[in-house]
């Protein structure tokens, strides 16, 4: 384990002694929990901003698809959802084996 030093107010000092009391653990350890705390607030961010920036592709995608298709009646949404159940079954298959033709399910936290 590595020793620290840090230079905090007198004032915060006392709230984290008040509230390691009353998780009842010494200081080091409340120190770590709270980083490891702030580390999954950073985290969810960042996988949020992931996630905002995946969506952004996919309407640019949809946007540029729609144009290639002006002139057909395809429903690009439609047609995502293709590509999408048909990379989850491959992938389906990779884990699990051969499906015999299951489809399966991979939204909404179902199987």
């Amino acid at each position: 384990m590595v020793r620290i030093n840090i230079s905090v107010s007198e004032d915060f000092l006392l709230k984290v002694d008040k509230y390691k009391g009353i998780k009842n653990v010494n200081r080091s350890k409340f120190f770590i929990d709270a980083a490891e705390n702030y580390f999954r607030i950073i985290d969810d961010e960042l996988d949020f901003n992931n996630r905002i920036k995946a969506m952004e592709s996919l309407f640019k995608t949809r946007e540029e698809l729609k144009k290639y298709f002006k002139d057909k009646n395809i429903d690009v949404v439609e047609e995502i959802k293709k590509i999408r159940e048909d990379r989850m079954l491959r992938i389906g298959e990779a884990v699990i084996g051969k499906t015999n033709g299951v489809k399966w399910v991979f939204s909404k936290g179902r199987i």
